[in-house]
């Protein structure tokens, strides 16, 4: 599932309560990431996303740079019992412009 930058936003305008995770590498992070982001790399994914979320209902919110990467990663954390995570559609790039 996918949300596009609009609704992102919405959500934080609102307030909503959601972890956001950059999948790109710490390179890539330190060069600039959206606001609250915490950064897993890929590969690191779902080694790190248990102690990083620890309760299976939080909403996550996950994106790369150009938002063609994570669908994977949200098929595996849906079955360790991932409720509720969606990939930014258009990834990192489509969130700067």
């Amino acid at each position: 599932m996918e949300i596009d930058i609009a609704k992102l936003k919405r959500m934080q305008m609102l307030h909503v309560t959601f972890v956001l995770i950059d999948l790109r590498s710490p390179a890539q992070f330190s060069e600039g990431h959206l606001s609250n982001a915490f950064n897993i790399p890929h590969g690191e994914f779902l080694k790190k996303l248990p102690t990083t979320v620890p309760k299976k209902d939080t909403p996550i919110v996950v994106y790369d740079e150009d938002g063609d990467k994570a669908s994977d990663l949200i098929v595996a954390a849906e079955a360790l019992g991932y409720l509720n995570i969606v990939n930014l559609e258009g990834g990192f790039r489509a969130a700067k412009n």
